[in-house]
């Protein structure tokens, strides 16, 4: 939410054009992935997704106020299954920002992969393919980085070893399995783009044999991101979009709190979810008036209240003595503490804090 302290005061809006902008929110509970996921669908609206360096920014300030932010790391929506990344809402992972490049496979004597940083040393294997179409393996005992271990294979053999179906994984498990002195996993020519995994030939796998076949990332302190097993236990970032929320600090009636709102903005706001009461209940916590004008307002002939902007009433959050009623002690104006964010009718005349909202509803 933006805060107004003054008139006038010029606004810069942070919300994109469908008048919207991304909250987040860090969750003090260690729990597996698919634990804090199903945590964040039912509290707020999902794991983090991270659309660019202004969201990851964004994530950092949410963490910066828990005591412990400052050496966790914690789950965001990205998960990866045997191909590509993917948020935990199904899109396709564009924009990243992993602690490393490039993430390469390696295969160890029981014929199942893992992937690892390509910059770490590994022993690797080459093949060789004859012009009669047969391949032979042979294992190089130095340990390399995966590029290094690509270009020794293409000097001196044909390339990496590719493997594309469990016949030809079955025959790289038993060459490792005859040499039982050979210690870890060795490097094989696959590698993991910004999309999906492919072969040292261009070809994309569309054969994989993972040891753990689905991976999560977690956002360090610093912002960058670590894949880690799913099964792990980490702190979370939710999200939530909400309309994009301009407190007006400055005390006015509530005519003119919407005619500042309807001139400035785009109107006196409306609350129509859980989640939109409490961006406007955070949103509140600056004012300078015990209540804030909402864009909430009685008909004074047949004593139904009504948003404004002519959104429909279904959420409702009135205090204890619930809807007022028509009659000569209650006023057509609607308000929300700015204590316990209960929503009560005021004095239309009543000089209060006011929240606006930009964009479309």
């Amino acid at each position: 939410i933006v805060v107004v302290p003054c008139l006038p005061c010029p606004a810069v809006s942070l919300a994109a054009a469908t008048g919207h902008v991304r909250e987040f929110h860090f969750v003090e509970k260690a729990r597996t992935w698919a634990e804090a996921r199903r945590h964040c669908r039912e509290a707020f609206t999902d794991l983090a997704t991270l659309r660019h360096h202004g969201d990851i920014r964004k994530l950092l300030g949410a963490a910066a106020s828990s005591s412990s932010s400052s050496s966790s790391s914690a789950w965001i929506g990205l998960h990866r299954g045997p191909q590509a990344w993917r948020w935990a809402d199904g899109k396709p992972c564009g924009f990243v920002n992993w602690r490393r490049g490039l993430f390469c496979a390696r295969v160890d004597s029981q014929g199942a992969w893992e992937d690892r940083p390509c910059f770490m040393g590994e022993n690797f294997m080459c093949s060789t393919d004859s012009s009669q179409g047969s391949r032979t393996y042979t294992l190089i005992e130095q340990s390399k980085t995966w590029a290094a271990a690509r270009d020794h294979c293409r000097q001196q053999h044909t390339d990496l070893v590719t493997i594309s179906s469990p016949r030809e994984n079955q025959a790289v498990r038993k060459f490792l399995a005859v040499l039982s002195l050979v210690r870890g996993p060795v490097w094989i020519g696959l590698y993991h783009g910004t999309e999906s995994w492919q072969w040292v030939s261009g070809e994309r796998a569309s054969y994989a044999n993972w040891k753990t076949r689905v991976f999560c990332a977690t956002a360090g302190p610093d912002g960058y991101w670590t894949d880690v097993v799913c099964d792990e236990l980490h702190y979370f970032m939710c999200y939530t979009d909400v309309r994009d929320l301009v407190l007006v600090k400055r005390r006015l009636s509530w005519e003119e709190a919407l005619d500042f709102c309807r001139s400035r903005h785009t109107d006196l706001t409306s609350v129509l979810t859980e989640k939109e009461q409490a961006a406007v209940a955070r949103g509140a916590r600056a004012a300078r008036s015990a209540h804030v004008w909402l864009g909430l307002r009685q008909s004074r002939i047949f004593g139904f209240w009504f948003w404004v902007n002519q959104e429909p009433m279904g959420y409702q959050n009135w205090g204890a003595r619930g809807e007022p009623q028509l009659g000569r002690r209650s006023s057509p104006c609607g308000a929300m503490s700015a204590v316990d964010h209960t929503w009560t009718d005021r004095p239309c005349e009543e000089r209060l804090s006011f929240i606006c909202y930009r964009g479309t509803a």
